[in-house]
């Protein structure tokens, strides 16, 4: 793996659809990804010795 940036971006845009996600409520957002059987859910005590990390 090169471990120097290229400087290059992807040449595919994202096939995220923001505006429609901000649109839902977190009610929907909760039931679709529960609904999701690759989505692993996660509670507190997952995320209690968690570290931020932020890049540099």
């Amino acid at each position: 793996m090169n471990e120097e940036p290229t400087g290059k971006m992807s040449d595919t845009e994202g096939q995220t659809n923001w505006e429609q996600l901000r649109s839902r409520s977190d009610a929907d957002v909760r039931t679709a990804l529960l609904s999701d059987e690759e989505v692993v859910p996660t509670d507190e005590a997952f995320w209690k010795n968690g570290t931020m990390v932020t890049p540099h």
